[in-house]
């Protein structure tokens, strides 16, 4: 009882650094995805909570001429640096 108390007691404040990790982590790869000389203007990151292992990754969403345009943003865990692919054909 005393070690799940303490286990308990221990863990809560490290879950909570590690929500704000990764809180952050999301921020960047939303920034570093949007500030892409080719990102475009208007443009909405969807960041996934983790990425994989080593890399982050977004769906960004933008509008042009009244269609729906999707790239995906590939961000490198360890350069830090983003890149995104070329445009899925455009929804309505």
């Amino acid at each position: 009882m005393r070690l799940a108390l303490c286990f308990a007691v221990f863990a809560s404040p490290a879950l909570a650094d590690g929500d704000a990790s990764w809180d952050a982590f999301q921020a960047e790869v939303a920034a570093a995805c949007l500030a892409l000389p080719d990102a475009p203007q208007n443009a909405a990151a969807e960041v996934s909570p983790f990425g994989s292992e080593n890399y982050g990754a977004a769906l960004i969403t933008s509008i042009s001429d009244g269609k729906v345009w999707q790239q995906i943003c590939i961000f490198d865990k360890l350069s830090r640096v983003a890149e995104l692919a070329s445009p899925f054909a455009p929804g309505n």
